[in-house]
């Protein structure tokens, strides 16, 4: 689904993370509508820390639509956002994991 995302926006790397030391994975479920809006975020896996960011953020990308058989479909995705550190500062890289056409 990486391809066909058309807008990302970034998450941002909570300051009490950041003051912490915290790091890690968030892993969401994310459901994209035929029209390439997501319609629904469900946390997976998180760190309490990072899991209001990374939903915040992913509930504004948008997707150009999932085309099945030539038609639009409904998909699911999971995404996992990877918040690291590096010199004192936050980077959050993202990759998804698989797609499926939802029922």
């Amino acid at each position: 689904m990486r391809t066909l995302r058309e807008k990302r926006v970034d998450p941002a790397y909570p300051q009490a993370a950041l003051k912490a030391g915290a790091y890690g994975l968030v892993e969401v479920q994310v459901r994209i509508s035929q029209t390439g809006e997501v319609q629904s975020v469900r946390l997976i896996s998180e760190d309490p820390v990072l899991a209001s960011s990374a939903t915040k953020a992913v509930k504004q990308w948008h997707y150009k639509p999932y085309l099945l058989n030539g038609g639009p479909v409904t998909v699911s995705t999971k995404v996992r956002l990877n918040y690291k550190l590096s010199s004192g500062e936050g980077v959050v890289l993202d990759a998804p994991v698989r797609s499926t056409p939802a029922n």
